[in-house]
């Protein structure tokens, strides 16, 4: 994480310079320059993560062993026009939620059939 602090008046500037000092919470070259990088793609970065949890969504609000699905970009969503509002850009973010049909016991049964493999970080299979 990076940032800066802006001071209303002198005081609180020294105070805040103390405390830098104090901590040594001063970014190293290096962490920063890797920062400034990265910040350059996360625009592009966040929407194709919000694309990305647009199409999960959209697959799991149509499968049949899903009870529910909650992403603020799915037409379904309750409060899919104040989502709207506030993601002007259509970026709705990367968290969904969702509940399976089954309970539990379902939960398990998918969980157990979780595979990881070298290439894969992770798939599954509704069975």
């Amino acid at each position: 994480m990076g940032g800066a602090a802006i001071c209303a008046t002198q005081k609180l500037d020294e105070a805040v310079k103390f405390w830098q000092n104090v901590h040594g919470n001063i970014m190293a070259p290096q962490a920063a320059f890797y920062q400034l990088q990265t910040c350059k793609t996360l625009h592009v970065r966040v929407k194709q993560q919000s694309a990305s949890a647009l199409a999960v969504a959209t697959f799991l609000e149509a499968h049949p062993k899903i009870a529910w699905v909650r992403y603020p970009g799915l037409a379904s969503h309750p409060q899919k026009a104040l989502a709207d509002k506030q993601h002007s850009n259509g970026c709705h973010g990367t968290m969904l939620a969702c509940e399976l049909k089954g309970g539990v016991a379902a939960g398990r049964a998918l969980m157990d059939g979780v595979q990881v493999s070298d290439h894969v970080l992770c798939g599954f299979q509704f069975v």
